[in-house]
């Protein structure tokens, strides 16, 4: 565990303790050079001073442990800001890397159509926002950095930054889990209309793909498992498959006319002979 280097106010307030106790010695030697009589009203005025300093020992001791403890979860925190940014700089990369290859495929297959070149639009805007989000993450980071310098030298000014950080950092991961799903929404939708173009086309083996990279990113789309049953089914010829993503569309949506449908389809694939 890191510890921060101790503050000038900290170096004070050790030094105020180290006084308190001298003069909690020099008080209690007095009391007993002077040897004042038991119940006397020196003697319960010698008392009285030396619970107060004692208790102010005790509250000064307590203050300084209390800070030291903020530092380290300000410390802590920081730590995890910092593997926050590592992982979201990761992520990024996957994304700009997966851009790649989907530019690589766009320009090998002309047959994809002007569908493939709207997709591939949305799917920048959408590495556009991320991009922007990882730069405001970035930005809150610095401003934490900020207000544990700002700790060092006013532990009162830090508790209440401390509090605001908090709060900021977990806007910050919601608007990012927000466009995280957002994402993979986007993309899961980009693969399903790609998965249909093959479809029509013919191209029922990329149609396939297309439909399992869209399960990918959503493994719940019902459409997809509907349309891949279909496509295992019909046109595949794989009752296996067709069984497997019927069922998997039933479990999403267990009523309904399209329920029916598949429903019925299983029940046509059971009694065919195996």
């Amino acid at each position: 565990m890191l510890h921060p280097k101790p503050s000038s106010r900290g170096a004070a307030a050790l030094a105020l303790a180290g006084l308190l106790c001298m003069l909690l010695q020099g008080t209690t030697g007095l009391a007993l050079a002077a040897e004042p009589a038991a119940g006397s009203d020196l003697f319960k005025e010698l008392q009285a001073q030396n619970a107060k300093l004692q208790q102010a020992q005790q509250e000064t001791l307590a203050r300084l442990q209390a800070r030291d403890r903020e530092m380290e979860a300000l410390q802590k925190q920081i730590l995890e800001e910092r593997s926050a940014r590592q992982t979201l700089d990761l992520e990024r990369q996957q994304a700009l890397d997966r851009e790649t290859q989907l530019r690589q495929r766009l320009t090998d297959s002309e047959a994809r159509g002007d569908e493939a070149v709207a997709a591939l639009k949305e799917l920048r805007a959408v590495l556009a926002a991320q991009a922007d989000a990882v730069g405001a993450h970035r930005e809150h980071i610095a401003l934490v950095e900020s207000e544990k310098e700002s700790l060092r030298q006013d532990s009162q000014q830090a508790r209440s930054a401390e509090a605001a950080a908090r709060a900021e950092s977990q806007q910050i991961r919601d608007q990012w889990e927000a466009t995280a799903s957002g994402i993979r929404r986007e993309r899961a939708t980009v693969r399903f209309n790609l998965a249909v173009i093959h479809d029509k086309r013919g191209h029922y083996r990329d149609a396939e793909r297309e439909y399992l990279r869209c399960l990918e990113f959503d493994p719940g789309d019902q459409d997809a498992h509907y349309n891949l049953g279909i496509l295992y089914h019909d046109k595949l010829r794989e009752p296996d498959k067709a069984r497997e993503h019927y069922q998997a569309f039933l479990t999403s949506v267990p009523e309904g006319s399209d329920a029916e449908r598949v429903r019925g389809w299983l029940a046509a694939l059971d009694a065919k002979p195996h």
